[in-house]
């Protein structure tokens, strides 16, 4: 099974590099795979290619995607209306993706969007040896790692409501003497949760790796962070200090009490381009 290690932080930190640097560090003795799951994604352009198939052809163990979310949202609402129309007939003529320039602005679509594409991408039997993930800012994150634990809440709630519905109508079957028939919508609720139960295990034994910057409202963010994700069940967790420039900050230095602590040191050239950011991968090894 692969390992999971996911890059987040305030927006700005240089958690995208941050990810890149790891991932070629890695690819040295390790098949990695590292994708971006950032709406705002710009692999490309801290690289510096047109085609990440340059950077597979250079580095054999390296393959990166950066998926288009609102494509993958628009397959997702497909799939969901697919499922509407299976468990309920009668929404035959129902279309989301008429609406689909409106609803991929509705609040809560982009973190489905994620979590769909994280699902898609993710695979247990492959040769990879790590699935890196470049995250969304803080707030966005933090929702998509919540979002597997408040699905199977959600669903406990529609599970305990279709049973009093199938209760009712079980009564009314018999007094029409009809043969009570397998409830669909039911069966559909029970392998959603299943299936959430069984991601939100994989995220719970991933990685997370905050990545923040000695500076005091990105550390308040990231202390912030860390408590919530804690309160989700999250104990894998590493804390990346961008732009370390040797005076250690008094939160820093009690976050390291308790936390592994890696120093990212502040780069001499702005940190894009392939080359450069290979020799840094390779400096910080030694």
């Amino acid at each position: 099974m692969q390992k999971i290690e996911f890059f987040t932080g305030k927006g700005g930190t240089g958690k995208s590099t941050n990810a890149i640097i790891y991932a070629l560090q890695k690819s040295i003795k390790k098949k990695i795979f590292l994708c971006s799951l950032d709406p705002a994604h710009n692999l490309k352009d801290i690289l510096q290619v047109n085609s990440f198939s340059e950077i597979h052809q250079r580095f054999k163990n390296l393959d990166i995607q950066e998926p288009s979310i609102s494509a993958m949202l628009k397959e997702y609402l497909e799939i969901m209306e697919n499922q509407l129309k299976y468990t309920h007939s009668y929404l035959s003529s129902f279309n989301l993706l008429d609406n689909f320039g409106l609803i991929k602005y509705s609040p809560g679509m982009e973190e489905y969007a994620i979590f769909y594409t994280f699902q898609k991408l993710y695979k247990k039997d492959t040769d990879n040896d790590i699935f890196i993930i470049d995250m969304p800012p803080t707030a966005l994150s933090l929702r998509f790692f919540s979002l597997a634990q408040l699905s199977v809440i959600w669903l406990d709630k529609l599970i305990d409501l279709r049973h009093k519905i199938i209760n009712k109508k079980n009564l009314i079957d018999k007094v029409k003497k009809d043969t009570p028939e397998q409830d669909k919508v039911l069966l559909n609720l029970l392998k959603q949760k299943e299936k959430y139960k069984k991601l939100n295990d994989i995220l719970l034994q991933s990685t997370i790796r905050i990545v923040l910057n000695p500076e005091p409202v990105s550390i308040s963010e990231s202390v912030n962070l860390l408590d919530k994700l804690e309160a989700l069940g999250y104990k894998n967790i590493v804390i990346h200090v961008n732009k370390s420039i040797g005076l250690i900050d008094d939160k820093i230095k009690n976050l390291s009490l308790k936390y592994e602590v890696v120093y990212i040191p502040e780069l001499e050239n702005n940190p894009i381009g392939v080359d450069y950011l290979y020799e840094t991968a390779t400096k910080m090894m030694k």
